[in-house]
């Protein structure tokens, strides 16, 4: 923030984490404008990367949209990001549109074991180490202008955590 003014988010840093190491595999520094859920596609294709056996993405409630379900299905992913309670259609009554379908799909994945466990793990995981981002690395301030310096100083955060971990597994796959 400038002085006189509130202060605001100008930059959104995403991360998506290997539940079975513990380390990150891909992060995002991005512009906080626009739908939160629009990451998840680039994130996605990142993670793909350092982990080709990806076949599941859990998240919260601020990424469910249906064009974030339909982008997960068209890569052969489940996602487990339960609805908003407004995405739904009324008690008793039938989808009729495909995000209302898309989002009584999730609905029904999110109490399974994989849905439990892909929503906790996430908090967990992903929730850890963006605190231990903003308190242990310096991304509670942006210490650059601009977005592509925002990603670098994500980039060196995010180095440093998979570093502390110091699991061959996180070396190998970063």
């Amino acid at each position: 923030g400038k002085p006189g003014q509130r202060p605001h988010l100008v930059y959104r840093g995403q991360v998506a984490v290997d539940p079975k190491t513990r380390c990150v595999a891909a992060c995002l520094g991005e512009r906080a404008e626009g739908y939160e859920g629009d990451a998840l596609a680039p994130i996605l294709d990142r993670t793909r990367f350092t982990l080709p056996e990806l076949a599941r993405v859990g998240a919260d409630q601020g990424f469910a949209a249906e064009r974030v379900w339909q982008d997960a299905a068209d890569r052969k992913l489940v996602a487990h990001i339960p609805p908003q309670k407004t995405m739904l259609p009324r008690a008793g009554g039938r989808p009729g549109t495909n995000a209302q379908r898309l989002a009584l799909a999730a609905k029904e994945r999110a109490p399974t074991d994989a849905g439990v466990w892909a929503y906790r793990r996430p908090m967990a995981d992903a929730e850890g180490v963006i605190a231990e981002l903003k308190n242990h690395h310096g991304l509670d301030r942006v210490r650059c202008r601009g977005r592509p310096a925002f990603h670098v100083q994500l980039l060196l955060g995010c180095a440093a955590i998979n570093l502390k971990i110091g699991r061959a597994s996180c070396r190998e796959r970063v």
